[in-house]
């Protein structure tokens, strides 16, 4: 799961060998999981298209600037 700070992410979160664990980043946050993987990624951690997120019960990390 990516970790957000006032709508910029700032690390990740992640669970090995039964432990979770973060990770922050020192500038920025590259995410790479492949072409689906990065995409579930992403709505997990509550980013993407509010319907999607609403279908899957997630609620949305980001506040919108309109």
């Amino acid at each position: 799961m990516v970790i957000l700070e006032k709508n910029q992410a700032k690390g990740v979160q992640y669970i090995k060998d039964g432990r979770l664990l973060s990770v922050r980043a020192r500038k920025e946050v590259i995410l790479s999981a492949g072409t689906v993987g990065s995409a579930q990624i992403l709505l997990l951690s509550g980013i993407g298209p509010k319907e999607h997120l609403n279908e899957l019960n997630v609620s949305d990390s980001l506040k919108s600037s309109q």
